[in-house]
Parts: structure tokens; C-alpha cells; sequence
């Protein structure tokens, strides 16, 4: 299983706010996330990861075709 983190450490990870990152789970967006208790949730490290990696643009080579 992976590890869970503070939605401070998402943060860290995403580069978003908290605050951000509180707005998404209010929209069901943002990466996947474990409700503790009514008043903390934590991350699971490798969703987290995946969902930073997922929305990561790779440009083509120069000269390469659309």
C-alpha cells in the first residue's frame, strides 16, 4: 500500500495550494485522497505522483509533426 501524506506534503508535490487542492475535493477533481476523520484528509503518495505525471506535457522534438 502506498504511503499517505498531509495534504501540506500534496501540496509540496503538486506545486498547488492547499487551498487548491481542498477546491478540488469539494469538485471530486485533484488527485485521489483517504477522509481520516470529518476535519483531515491524506494523500496516497503514488496517486499523487500519478496524477502530477498524468497531467505532465511532454513537447515533441524540434522538428518533429504535430
Amino acid at each position: 500500500m502506498s504511503q499517505r501524506i498531509s495534504a501540506r506534503e500534496a501540496a509540496a508535490r503538486t506545486g498547488l495550494s492547499e487551498f487548491t487542492l481542498a477546491r478540488y475535493r469539494s469538485l471530486n477533481r485533484g488527485p485521489a485522497f483517504v477522509r481520516v476523520s470529518r476535519n483531515r484528509v491524506e494523500y496516497l503518495a503514488d496517486a499523487v505522483d500519478a496524477w502530477v505525471e498524468a497531467r505532465t506535457v511532454h513537447p515533441l522534438p524540434e522538428g518533429a509533426a504535430a
